[in-house]
């Protein structure tokens, strides 16, 4: 599964940095990047979900934690890349998955993602899951119907010889 991206920061080494990480790691494509945030608004407000939004916070013209409240439903993730320690918390209230302090190295990276995607499939195996999560048995009153009984909605079960009331 390739995950789709988009990065914004003011830094053109920044961007040109996240590019070769994401490069790195193989299954992440970079859409595309922005240095300038308003451009970055009007690409997202055009384009479909985007898995990973990677955001800086000061920039000029909006700032990255102005930009993820109004973009924050375009994305399944958003990850603050920021070279200050005091936007963490302002970072989590605009729902940020992750916070990574620039400069960061490809192995913190690595984790970072690694965790987020792992979450991701664990929910998806879940959905899954619940899917599946029930049974069909045979109504003894109405002949030949079968009745759809999930498993979270069973409170108790009783065998009396051959018959089972659920």
């Amino acid at each position: 599964m390739k995950f789709t991206c988009i990065a914004v920061d003011d830094d053109q080494a920044n961007l040109e940095l996240l590019s070769d990480y994401l490069a790195s790691l193989g299954n992440y494509q970079l859409l595309k990047s922005f240095l300038d945030p308003i451009q970055a608004l009007k690409y997202l407000n055009s384009c479909k979900q985007i898995d990973f939004i990677f955001m800086d916070i000061e920039m000029p013209k909006m700032s990255g934690l102005e930009l993820s409240k109004i973009v924050r439903s375009k994305t399944h993730h958003l990850i603050i890349t920021s070279g200050h320690p005091q936007y963490a918390v302002e970072a989590f209230e605009v729902d940020a998955d992750a916070y990574l302090l620039k400069p960061f190295s490809l192995g913190r990276f690595a984790l970072v993602l690694d965790r987020i995607t792992s979450q991701t499939r664990h929910v998806m195996e879940r959905e899954n899951y619940e899917e599946n999560d029930f049974f069909f048995i045979k109504n003894k009153n109405e002949k030949s119907n079968l009745v759809k009984v999930k498993f979270d909605e069973i409170i108790a079960m009783e065998s009396i010889q051959n018959y089972v009331s659920i």
